[in-house]
């Protein structure tokens, strides 16, 4: 009996790992399929997506779409008559960066866990290596919103958050309150990973201010499961960080701010009683006074704190009347000039070693 002919299979194009289609990332009127293999390896996702959400967006990408053999892709492949683009990146990093595309707000929104670092961390690297700057400068500016970028609008916040907390005192919802204490170590981390040098003075005070070792998930965890109240969030030198976000390098930059703030505060009192503008002794004396009182915070809070210190000393002024008008404007010229050079050279350390231009 003749062997009876049957007609050619349908091509197939195999996986290795087996495949599987994306949940929410793969549309009925997509045109082109992009495929990556998880991180553990265990399946190659597919994401059936519209070729122009990229290209449109990436000349790295349009060259992919429109260059056969390119690194990274093989336009003539095809999986179900569609064009097949395999990925080189993680399925988990190819899913960022279309979710920052097609679905951005969960990306772009403010979190009340202050986990915007970790959050945002895969689709600025996607959107980083893809020069993709529209998406890049949108995620930065994410990050940016919730650090002050400058001395004063860091100081502004400290007062702000002072004033909420002398009105209501601690706070029960455990999750309101870091919208004004972002956590610094993962910020610092993805800043410098991907070259945000505006975030980082900031954030690198605010880290001198943390507990060392002090875990920021740990401490989140047991106050949820004891239902304690967070006003550690609140109270000076015993905010929690994420500690293991943070390089050699950055940890050495640590050491370096903390010599450097020290070193400050030993300077301080040249910076404020040298040259001697004082129109009578008694001014001198309770400006000295006003001085002491400023260093009664315990010394390992106050030695990260200089800023603090003077801000308190110049409220000390403002509000004093045992010292003359005269006297009180000298000192507090002298406040700000010393407020200005130690921040000067507090941002030199923490840019130190970094590029000053973006990262794309």
């Amino acid at each position: 009996m003749q062997d009876e002919i049957l007609p050619d299979a349908p091509a197939t194009t195999p996986f290795d790992p087996p495949e599987e289609r994306h949940d929410t990332l793969y549309f009925s009127d997509g045109n082109v399929v992009l495929s990556a293999t998880n991180a553990d390896k265990s399946s190659t996702i597919l994401f059936c997506i519209h070729r122009s959400s990229l290209t449109r967006r990436s000349e790295v990408f349009e060259s992919m779409f429109t260059l056969p053999g390119a690194e990274g892709e093989t336009t003539s492949e095809k999986y179900e008559d569609l064009p097949l683009v395999r990925m080189p990146d993680s399925a988990e990093e190819v899913e960022a960066l279309l979710n920052a595309i097609y679905d951005p707000y969960p990306v772009l929104e403010r979190s009340k866990k202050s986990d915007t670092p970790l959050r945002i961390r895969k689709a600025l690297h996607m959107s980083s290596k893809y020069l993709m700057g529209d998406l890049r400068a949108r995620l930065v500016r994410v990050l940016e919103q919730e650090w002050p970028l400058r001395l004063r609008d860091m100081e502004q916040m400290a007062r702000n958050l002072d004033d909420v907390y002398a009105r209501v005192g601690y706070f029960s919802d455990t999750g309101w309150p870091t919208y004004f204490v972002p956590e610094p170590a993962a910020a610092i981390a993805l800043a410098e990973d991907f070259n945000i040098l505006s975030i980082l003075p900031a954030a690198y005070y605010d880290l001198l201010r943390c507990e060392p070792g002090t875990s920021w998930d740990g401490t989140f965890e047991r106050m949820e499961r004891d239902e304690m109240r967070n006003e550690m969030l609140l109270t000076g030198g015993d905010k929690p960080a994420r500690w293991e976000c943070l390089s050699a390098e950055s940890l050495t930059k640590v050491l370096r701010l903390q010599k450097y703030i020290q070193n400050e505060y030993w300077d301080l009192n040249i910076r404020l009683f040298h040259e001697g503008t004082e129109c009578k002794e008694s001014c001198r004396d309770n400006f000295s006074e006003i001085v002491g009182d400023s260093w009664k915070a315990p010394s390992r809070v106050q030695e990260r704190d200089i800023l603090r210190a003077l801000q308190d000393i110049s409220t000390g002024l403002n509000n004093t009347t045992s010292v003359c008008y005269k006297c009180v404007e000298a000192y507090l010229g002298k406040i700000k000039n010393a407020r200005a050079a130690i921040w000067k050279g507090f941002k030199a350390i923490c840019l130190s070693g970094l590029e000053s231009t973006p990262n794309l």
